[in-house]
């Protein structure tokens, strides 16, 4: 069902790829070789001198639902057991459970745990961190259904929110809104005859569903929970005062932060790639909610402030909101994994291309929280090839990865006299929508629609946990449901 696309350069980009690659001038941006067992080993006799909150663990025992009562308190005991060490991935809380790619990191921590498991003789609870506080909402709220027929553009579904600029786990969810995005999804997904079971499904899990952060969860778990997989809200250990001496502490320490990262970010530099995040120099790496609205603080000495001036703070002031108002404050991008990292005693963490590109930047601040950042493993990727695509490719005679290949450098249309080197827009709107790759446009749901839960429960089973991308291809009939 699977097997590994060689060339990979024209999927990731160069540092991302590199890493892929265990390149060493890449693999020492990081904390060891993510396919040497001995650096998870190194990692583990780290934690083990490590102490770590019970709070965390209480807020995933009470915001996931597990299959049955066995298999709860299963779960429970293994989640709350001292022995056990987490490997993490996390993505924001997009509808219906976003991009392809959401499902692989998933699929890819659930996979890494079991591994470790075997390795290290320990309990590792794999754990999606579902990033509410992030607040740019448009990505969030649209999907990308597959045309039918076969070959026109992929059509877009999009949930329409009241207002924008609030963490979107804090954004209530209006009832008649997510009917509508319901409707357009059933109306555009294929049909199929798991459709009618599928669609009361993910309309059952939207009427349990306060906000954007308990869709995802709710929407999720279904196709996870069997498999281990439990979720966490990091805007519950915001409002817990989870944060706030690691707040305080960035506070105190904000111009060493500065020089540490500007330290790795020469090294990245003079290795020839870009900075995943762009720095001024004045950031306090702490976000407010303030008036409604999610907004970076900036600093200037020993004043706080919003790039639009709404809000400006002495040093004194903003440690007194920090302890008063805990549930108002989390960290920026770059500083996310150590908050992360502060929770749990994560065994490993499992990012995407651009994760990984600014993970490399703050490796070094690290050693002011008296942590070392975990090792990293690149999550799996994989395009789908249904049966009808497949026999297209077979009477032109091309591989799936060829085709790719072609339509990411446009072949199709800049060839001489105008030969398609592809076949038609049924290859290219399928294998790379909307000029990207599948994985970061199609959602799971369409594809569970047309080839039902026997089609799930083999690819998850079949899911690689090498490194690398995939073709997933399958013949008629190979995996419907009786």
């Amino acid at each position: 069902m699977f097997r590994p696309v060689v060339d990979l350069q024209f999927l990731y980009p160069p540092l991302f790829y590199r890493y892929l690659q265990r390149d060493e001038g890449v693999v020492d941006f990081y904390s060891g070789d993510f396919a040497d067992n001995n650096t998870f080993i190194r990692r583990n006799r780290h934690l083990e001198g490590l102490s770590f909150s019970r709070a965390p663990r209480n807020i995933v025992r009470e915001i996931n639902r597990f299959p049955d009562e066995n298999g709860r308190r299963a779960l429970e005991d293994k989640i709350a057991g001292k022995e056990t060490v987490f490997v993490i991935t996390g993505q924001q809380p997009s509808v219906l459970g976003g991009p392809l790619y959401v499902v692989y990191k998933a699929l890819t921590v659930i996979k890494l745990a079991r591994e470790m498991e075997r390795v290290l003789g320990r309990p590792v609870q794999p754990l999606f961190w579902v990033a509410g506080e992030d607040h740019n909402i448009f990505e969030m709220t649209r999907i990308f259904v597959p045309a039918m027929p076969r070959g026109g553009e992929a059509r877009r579904v999009r949930l329409s929110v009241p207002y924008f600029g609030p963490p979107a786990g804090r954004i209530k969810l209006r009832p008649r809104a997510l009917e509508k995005l319901l409707e357009r999804f059933e109306q555009l997904a294929p049909e199929g005859e798991h459709k009618a079971a599928l669609m009361s499904l993910l309309k059952e899990k939207a009427l349990l569903s306060g906000n954007l952060c308990e869709w995802f969860i709710n929407v999720m778990s279904p196709l996870f929970s069997s498999l281990g997989l439990v979720f966490f809200d990091p805007l519950r250990a915001s409002a817990e005062g989870l944060y706030t001496e690691m707040l305080l502490k960035v506070v105190e320490e904000g111009a060493l932060i500065h020089s540490l990262i500007s330290r790795e970010e020469e090294k990245i530099k003079a290795a020839g790639f870009p900075l995943q995040v762009e720095r001024t120099g004045q950031e306090s790496f702490i976000m407010i909610v303030w008036k409604g609205r999610r907004c970076a603080l900036y600093r200037d000495g020993d004043m706080f402030f919003t790039a639009k001036g709404e809000l400006s703070l002495s040093k004194k002031e903003l440690l007194g909101l920090i302890r008063e108002e805990p549930h108002l404050f989390s960290p920026n991008v770059l500083l996310r994994p150590l908050f992360q990292d502060s929770l749990f005693p994560t065994l490993s963490y499992v990012p995407g291309p651009h994760e990984l590109a600014y993970f490399a930047q703050v490796r070094g601040v690290y050693e002011i929280f008296g942590q070392e950042m975990p090792p990293l493993y690149p999550r799996v990727g994989a395009t789908l090839v249904e049966p009808e695509i497949g026999r297209l490719l077979q009477k032109y005679n091309l591989s799936a990865e060829e085709a790719m290949r072609r339509c990411s450098q446009n072949e199709e249309r800049n060839s001489p006299r105008g030969r398609k080197l592809v076949p038609g827009n049924i290859v290219r709107e399928n294998l790379w929508p909307r000029s990207r790759p599948q994985e970061r446009v199609f959602n799971i749901f369409s594809y569970i629609i047309s080839y039902g839960f026997t089609f799930w429960h083999r690819f998850c089973e079949e899911f690689p946990l090498a490194a690398g991308h995939y073709i997933c291809q399958w013949g008629n009939g190979e995996l419907n449901d009786s």
